[in-house]
């Protein structure tokens, strides 16, 4: 026991031993975080991001066969927007989380400009399937918010 207590512990060798982080260790640990840190990034690079624009609907028609539904969309977006585009819809006082979200296709655009507030916008005209739409008593005028998808690309896609 005489000898444990005998022990300098402010001495070269001991803070030598101390102060040294082993290199197995080390070398073992930046490897992990660099794998990890890479996996991450490839993984990245191959999910989908979608990218979507939300805006402002009203019902313009109701019809036997279908809903017309005419959404203003910012004007940024005119070169973005297309023909046979998909949507989702949720109407005033019919919530997504008990009702669902409604699909609608673009049907057609009119690129004239329109004003609201200072802002541009463009007229869409979206079209609600009858077949869709069982649970919801839509009628002219009604207003709700779709979220129009722009596109659905890769980081890798998005920088190629």
């Amino acid at each position: 026991m005489a000898e444990y207590d005998n022990i300098e512990l402010r001495s070269e060798k001991v803070q030598e031993i101390i102060g040294k982080a082993p290199g197995g260790i080390v070398r073992d640990g930046i490897g992990m975080l660099t794998t990890v840190l890479v996996c991450l990034a490839l993984v990245a690079c191959f999910i989908p991001y979608p990218e979507n624009v939300t805006v402002s609907v009203f019902v313009t028609q109701v019809d036997e066969r279908y809903v017309e539904v005419t959404a203003l969309v910012p004007y940024r977006f005119i070169t973005k927007v297309h023909k046979g585009m998909s949507a989702d819809i949720e109407f005033e006082g019919y919530a997504s989380s008990e009702y669902g979200l409604l699909k609608a296709e673009i049907e057609g655009l009119e690129d004239s400009i329109v004003t609201v507030s200072g802002d541009n916008f463009f007229s869409t005209k979206l079209i609600i399937e009858k077949k869709d739409i069982e649970l919801y008593h839509l009628q002219v005028k009604m207003k709700g918010t779709a979220s129009i998808l722009l596109s659905k690309r890769s980081l890798i896609d998005m920088f190629s």
